[in-house]
């Protein structure tokens, strides 16, 4: 995406939000949403096409029970479907190295503080 097209979008969402500003106060509230709410947002912003606002209304209402439990159901099917797409071994090669980059990632951080 160029610099100019992605500044446009930008603006176009702004905007957007602007206009729908209980969807922003959803968004950056520290309460969750409910799963009704949750899925009117999502149809809304689907029809703007701001998938990328989508993960950030998940990753914000993961906590909440219904929705959390939702995402960690879709998250195991993803993962089965790659298990199997992928093969016991190699699968279990991913998730050590996946795990050791974490423990390398915690220990960078830890010599930051």
């Amino acid at each position: 995406m160029s610099t100019k097209v992605f500044q446009s979008r930008t603006a176009e969402m702004i905007n957007w939000f602007a206009k729908n500003h209980y969807i922003e106060w959803f968004l950056i509230d520290e309460d969750p949403v409910t799963p009704e709410k949750c899925i009117e947002f999502i149809d809304k912003l689907s029809e703007k096409g701001y998938y990328e606002m989508i993960y950030i209304l998940l990753l914000k209402n993961e906590h909440e029970r219904i929705i959390g439990r939702a995402l960690r159901r879709m998250r195991t099917e993803i993962l089965a479907g790659k298990w199997e797409e992928t093969g016991n071994s190699n699968m279990c090669e991913e998730i050590k190295s996946r795990i050791l980059y974490e423990i390398e990632q915690a220990k960078l951080r830890k010599n930051k503080e």
